[in-house]
């Protein structure tokens, strides 16, 4: 084999071998701390059952875990239970429309029986009440639907 050829094949393998080194320590995540941050606030929310930013802060505080309040917020803004919580309470109830808006607390209530299996107890029916301005339910349990 020629000194020259072999020459060149070292500098190919070399070569390549420089770009591939190049190419990882590009891939290589120059971010990770940031994101373990990240994870552990999100962690820290799911675990404070997502009562919101201040909430979470203790949690992690009590924990004694340093989070940020940027990364609690992150995490709150990309969360998508939180998201869906948020919606529900823009949604107005079913017994929310107009025709209630005349009574106040206390005044209109929505009644009606349930019928179940009898219990050992001879209770057959549930009495349903529902506060109609609030959706407050109460419920009375009842041998006979004649109250």
């Amino acid at each position: 084999m020629c000194p020259r050829i072999g020459l060149m094949k070292s500098i190919t393998t070399t070569s390549k071998w420089t770009k591939a080194a190049k190419v990882k320590v590009s891939q290589v995540d120059l971010n990770w701390q940031h994101k373990g941050e990240v994870f552990l606030a999100r962690w820290a929310h799911d675990a404070s059952r997502h009562q919101g930013r201040d909430a979470t802060y203790r949690w992690a505080c009590d924990g004694a875990m340093d989070l940020t309040m940027d990364n609690i917020s992150q995490v709150i803004h990309n969360c998508e239970t939180c998201a869906a919580i948020k919606q529900a309470k823009r949604v107005k109830p079913l017994w929310y429309s107009g025709r209630w808006f005349k009574y106040r607390y206390g005044e209109a209530w929505q009644i009606d029986y349930i019928t179940l299996p009898q219990t050992r107890q001879g209770k057959r029916y549930v009495l349903t009440m529902v506060e109609a301005t609030t959706g407050w339910l109460e419920t009375v349990k009842n041998t006979n639907h004649l109250f």
